[in-house]
């Protein structure tokens, strides 16, 4: 992968934590920030865009949640379940996070009746005024597309 020895042993654990925060959600969608160096989770979130704001999607609720925490977004790497859809990828690259990994991609996903409004991360990448960041999918993805197997996509 992408990160240092002790970041990617815990890539497993935190897409498991981001899979819990899913579990939780009113849309199966969860997320984590881990320490860059350690690995640790730092924040988590879930999905909470029925509560009438359509914006509270696990990756902006987590990016939202480290700033009372005192998380510094620049020293985390993202790990969410599915593949950040256009509105949380900008807001991700802009956040400054180290790197993301996904669980289940936009492939897979819209494979499992999930269709989303996904730009691929290299022509994100290519497009940010940043460098491009370490952007991995697949970290667990059986058990994430379980997530998205079993529920019925909102309409």
């Amino acid at each position: 992968m992408h990160f240092n020895p002790h970041v990617e042993a815990a890539l497993p654990d935190a897409m498991a934590v981001a899979i819990g925060e899913a579990r939780q959600a009113d849309r199966p969608f969860g997320a984590v920030l881990v320490d860059a160096e350690r690995g640790d989770v730092v924040a988590r979130a879930r999905n909470t865009a029925s509560s009438g704001d359509p914006t509270a999607h696990a990756e902006i609720n987590v990016i939202r949640a480290a700033g009372p925490l005192g998380v510094a977004l620049d020293r985390t790497i993202l790990v969410t379940t599915a593949a950040p859809c256009v509105m949380c990828a900008g807001a991700v690259i802009w956040s400054r996070v180290q790197g993301v990994v996904v669980g289940c991609g936009a492939v897979r996903l819209a494979e499992l009746g999930w269709p989303g409004l996904v730009i691929p991360e290299d022509e994100l990448m290519a497009r940010s005024p940043f460098p491009p960041l370490p952007w991995v999918t697949g970290v667990l993805e059986d058990e994430v597309a379980e997530l998205y197997r079993t529920t019925t996509p909102p309409r």
